[in-house]
């Protein structure tokens, strides 16, 4: 193709894109219709419930900074066992925070329970205070038992729709409808756990979701996106600043937004001030005044 063909071709590709796009720009922005079951004010969520400073994704752990008011959210991840137990763990196999080896949906329940999730951990790389502690990955049942009145993130790492029914599941048993955030960074998981808890549990957003309704935002056509319940974006300030403009577009549509993983106490109070409603830290400590 020459250039003056390729010329045409673009030029004829815009007369058919531009009146679309100016249309789309006429629609009425898309408001979340219901807001989230949670009360507000859960600001503080610990990630992992405090990966830096305890052995992650452990009732050990998250009792810790729950006893202590470290946090307002204690976030962890899901896996399924191959006996098809939910279990709390963020990576697919228990090499890096256990004594074990293994892929999670490899080994059975007891088989995760009896490792140490204690023996990595390390502030300082030479020593390793919780070795032999009696630390386990435990089920996610083991937390809403132990600790009822704590509040909830969770993300599940898998695409078995078996897992988004046990999580909902428990979530019933257990009332906590009011006390959990839910989601998956894949889509399709998260439109499951939508249907499956009749819409009445706030999903943060995944991945797609996200870039889509900020692509959208961009682009000043955000009536052709549906809101999510909670906008969960990474901290990327340089492609995803978050501007008053970014704010005022979020409480447009009713949704909430959080921001993960911030490790500079500054940072987290910044965007406290600014009113973001939630954000992740590896050292809920940071999230003290002083």
């Amino acid at each position: 193709m020459n250039r003056s063909k390729r010329l045409f071709a673009f030029s004829l590709l815009l007369t058919l894109l531009l009146p679309t796009y100016f249309y789309l720009r006429t629609l009425p922005i898309s408001i979340l219709s219901a807001k989230s079951s949670l009360a507000g004010g859960e600001f503080r969520i610990a990630h992992r419930c405090g990966k830096r400073i305890l052995p992650e994704n452990t009732l050990f752990a998250c009792r810790e900074v729950f006893q202590k008011n470290l946090a307002d959210l204690l976030e962890m991840d899901v896996h399924l066992t191959k006996d098809s137990r939910l279990v709390v763990i963020h990576d697919s196999s228990v090499d890096r925070t256990t004594n074990g080896k293994g892929k999670v949906a490899e080994l059975n329940y007891e088989e995760i329970k009896n490792l140490d999730a204690g023996y990595t951990f390390t502030e300082d790389g030479l020593t390793f205070p919780y070795r032999g502690k009696g630390i386990s990955i435990l089920e996610l049942e083991e937390f809403f038992k132990e600790l009822p009145n704590a509040k909830y993130y969770i993300e599940i790492k898998v695409k078995d729709p078996l897992a988004a029914e046990l999580l909902i599941g428990l979530i019933n048993k257990y009332q906590m409808q009011e006390r959990v955030y839910i989601g998956s960074v894949r889509d399709e998981v998260n439109e499951n756990l939508r249907k499956l808890s009749n819409h009445k549990i706030p999903v943060f957003s995944g991945l797609i979701h996200s870039s889509k309704w900020y692509l959208a935002y961009l682009l000043g056509i955000r009536g052709i996106v549906n809101p999510p319940e909670v906008l969960a974006i990474p901290d990327m300030p340089r492609m995803l600043p978050v501007t008053a403009d970014f704010m005022k577009a979020v409480r447009q549509q009713n949704m909430k937004l959080h921001i993960f993983t911030i490790n500079d106490k500054e940072r987290i109070r910044r965007f406290k001030a600014i009113g973001l409603d939630g954000v992740m830290t590896d050292n809920p400590y940071l999230f003290s005044e002083d």
